[in-house]
């Protein structure tokens, strides 16, 4: 189904041609290597040909999403909370943007959470309600994230 999505908007994409945006084979291409990059677990190579296949498919949402998934496996957390963004723009009902932008901030808020307790002293008064807020963030996110999204 997604190569004749790719292959329907690369015949639209036909009548631009002169903006240089590629032929449908150029997409297909770009997909399969990028999918390709992905299950071998080269997230850099995946994430630069899924970015490729954003700048030619500026609607895309879902390869918004994979581009996404591949920056959160390549451990780029913070770009890639921003493209499931862009994925949710184009396509607010993709729910599995939605799912692994949540895993993803929940996991970055954890951390956030175990940083705070483990830099500031308890003996501070001023880090009380911070670390009280960190103990918090732990007892409800700590068990409740996996490592990877989906």
């Amino acid at each position: 189904m997604r190569g004749l999505i790719l292959i329907a908007l690369s015949v639209l994409l036909q009548g631009c041609a002169g903006l240089g945006l590629g032929s449908s084979n150029d997409l297909l291409d770009l997909e399969r290597q990028a999918q390709q990059a992905y299950a071998k677990g080269n997230y850099a190579r995946s994430s630069e040909y899924y970015g490729k296949l954003a700048t030619r498919m500026p609607t895309d949402a879902d390869t918004r999403y994979r581009l996404a998934n591949s920056l959160a496996r390549e451990g780029n957390h913070g770009l890639a909370i921003q493209t499931y963004r862009e994925a949710l723009l184009r396509d607010p009902q993709h729910a599995g943007a939605w799912y692994n932008l949540m895993q993803l901030q929940a996991q970055e808020l954890t951390l956030t959470a175990m940083e705070a307790r483990r830099y500031l002293d308890r003996k501070n008064p001023g880090a009380q309600s911070a670390l009280k807020r960190a103990e918090q963030l732990i007892e409800v996110f700590d068990e409740h994230v996996p490592a990877s999204t989906e």
